[in-house]
């Protein structure tokens, strides 16, 4: 068993402090446990430049339902019946992220947090770039899945103009 990377990009919206969802990262990742460590300190001997921040503010709708499950009483699960919900006896009051407080979804009883998570964390190009370099990896030897991130991320900040965001977690 080990630790394996999951995420999603998104890109800031024109409305400040909001984000609109760009790619959801389905790559295999290979295990590269130093750069696990540069990006979050899951790993490895190296510490992470920049500490976990847990999830984002401003999620994008697809960002919010990546990270949220909604819980749902048991006589409208069918409603609800191709997505992931769980039911009201499933979670506990201090897990509950409040329904008043999310911007998307339509769960009367709140959410709470998605898929089993390690460690969540989100980092711009720039940020990923530095940790990188902080770790003293060359990004040109990297496999080509992270490669692929990091010019995809660059690519949409040329195409929109605006800053990209990695939204990350590990599974294990």
């Amino acid at each position: 068993m080990g630790y394996d990377l999951h995420g999603f990009l998104e890109i800031e919206a024109p409305t400040p402090g909001e984000f609109d969802s760009l790619y959801d990262v389905n790559l295999l990742f290979p295990r590269h446990y130093t750069l696990f460590g540069a990006l979050a300190g899951v790993t490895g001997d190296v510490k992470p430049l920049f500490p976990r921040r847990g999830v984002p503010s401003g999620l994008s709708c697809h960002g919010f339902y990546r990270c949220y499950r909604p819980i749902v009483d048991h006589a409208d699960a069918l409603d609800y019946r191709n997505e992931n919900f769980v039911l009201p006896w499933e979670v506990g009051d201090a897990d509950v992220l409040p329904a008043k407080e999310a911007k998307w979804g339509s769960s009367k009883l709140g959410y709470v947090f998605g898929p089993p998570i390690e460690t969540f964390s989100w980092l711009s190009l720039a940020e990923m770039r530095q940790a990188i370099a902080h770790a003293g990896i060359d990004i040109d030897a990297l496999p080509v899945e992270y490669r692929f991130l990091l010019k995809t991320m660059e690519n949409a900040a040329l195409i929109f103009g605006r800053c990209s965001r990695f939204v990350f977690w590990f599974s294990y």
